[in-house]
């Protein structure tokens, strides 16, 4: 029986930044890609998990502000105050325990709303005075003010409907601190009233806001059983960017460093990750690896046992079998019958990929003489000029000659630069045309 060994651009020695080999991860949109290099050696690069440390990175949930009133922050309490009749006003508060519970579940910044003047701990007396307030569309002055707010992008705004609106302190809140563009959702305690004017009156207010539609509240009397219907909604809303603690324990991510710039990637689950990740932080020597890919050396060998085979194209983080192995590939083309070289073409040549096993037959020149073996060319190109192949073809010919080869045919596909452009050339009949005259 034949034996046919098609020669493929799919190895090499490194983890490489582009192109074929065992799969470890894919680049991601990051602002580290503007980044400085670790070194000064333009040809000197490193690798660390990214974020590259603590000091480098906002603490988890920190684009996130969970701001609220509650009666309870806002009022002294006398000795004889009634809990039955104002329950709320004891701490925590509804709205307080509300918002502790958005703050454990997005691990943002907690930010009470405060007032300088507080409100009568009774409950009459209370509403007797938001009333006022509300009459005279006064703004309570404030105690505190929001530290940075430009860092948040995401805000949950967490309050009671008095007076079937909102407490004139949370009109103030909303504007001294400008959330335009930021989005902003809405959590609300509330009595039979439900959320009445309160959304109306806090998109007036904030006006270039997002204020999301998705809007939590509850009874005031089933607040304390209301822990698992907020966490719930919290996690039905899948914040982007969702910097919990979790997730930045288990981040997968590294960045590469080189050139004056970064290349941020999610590693998968491999085997060969792992080996990675436990190498890192490391100082690498980053090499130019054809026209479009960048190399790296570590200074361990990689597990590649169950590791997927890496997609093609840009932004691709692959590991490429070390040449250790030389050996079992000079078997497979001692053992074959005829050698197929397939090849994309690279500035009107053979992939550097190829070309690298090539170069390593040099370990075994005489053996391949000797067999005198056959071989055959399929190649593919984006171009379309009668001369695209020409250097391509002659490398063959010179390969055919000192190997000792006999020639069996090739096929140059030109214009194939994509998937439908070669299904729709004459090459692909071609190439099976040659594969019949093999048989």
């Amino acid at each position: 029986m034949k034996r046919y060994l098609f020669l493929l651009p799919a190895l090499a020695i490194a983890l490489s930044l582009t192109a074929c080999g065992s799969g470890v991860g894919k680049s991601v949109p990051s602002s580290a890609a503007s980044s400085s290099p670790a070194s000064e050696d333009p040809q000197s690069g490193s690798i660390s998990q990214f974020p590259v440390s603590e000091s480098d990175q906002d603490p988890p949930g920190s684009n996130i502000l969970v701001a609220y009133f509650s009666w309870a922050d806002n009022a002294v309490l006398d000795d004889d105050v009634d809990g039955v009749s104002s329950p709320s006003v004891i701490p925590p508060g509804n709205v307080q325990l509300l918002a502790g519970w958005v703050q454990e579940e997005t691990g943002g910044d907690l930010f009470a709303i405060r007032v300088a003047d507080p409100y009568p701990c009774g409950w009459d007396a209370c509403l007797a005075r938001a009333n006022e307030e509300r009459g005279n569309n006064t703004r309570p002055e404030l105690v505190d003010q929001v530290e940075n707010l430009k860092r948040y992008d995401t805000v949950f705004l967490g309050y009671p409907n008095w007076w079937y609106g909102v407490p004139m302190a949370l009109l103030t809140f909303l504007e001294e601190n400008d959330l335009s563009g930021k989005t902003v959702y809405l959590f609300c305690s509330h009595g039979t009233g439900g959320l009445a004017r309160s959304v109306e009156l806090i998109t007036q207010a904030a006006p270039q806001a997002n204020i999301s539609d998705n809007i939590f509240d509850c009874y005031e009397e089933e607040t304390t059983s209301s822990e698992a219907d907020i966490k719930t909604w919290v996690n039905e809303l899948h914040l982007e960017g969702d910097n919990s603690m979790e997730q930045a324990q288990t981040s997968r991510q590294i960045a590469v460093h080189f050139d004056g710039g970064a290349v941020v990637y999610q590693l998968n689950d491999s085997p060969a990750a792992d080996a990675l990740l436990a190498q890192l932080p490391l100082t690498v020597e980053v090499e130019d690896f054809s026209t479009n890919e960048k190399i790296f050396y570590p200074p361990q060998a990689l597990d590649t046992a169950g590791t997927p085979l890496a997609e093609g194209g840009a932004g691709v983080l692959a590991y490429y079998a070390p040449w250790g192995d030389v050996e079992r590939f000079r078997r497979q083309i001692l053992d074959a019958d005829m050698m197929v070289f397939v090849t994309p073409l690279y500035y009107y040549g053979m992939s550097t990929q190829l070309k690298i096993l090539i170069d390593r037959f040099c370990a075994f020149n005489s053996s391949i003489q000797r067999k005198h073996m056959k071989s055959a060319l399929l190649a593919a190109a984006w171009n379309s000029d009668s001369w695209t192949f020409e250097a391509l073809k002659s490398h063959y010919k010179t390969l055919v000659r000192y190997l000792n080869l006999t020639d069996m045919g090739t096929v140059l596909g030109k214009g194939c630069g994509s998937l439908s452009m070669t299904k729709h050339s004459p090459y692909t009949q071609r190439a099976y045309e040659l594969g019949n005259r093999l048989k």
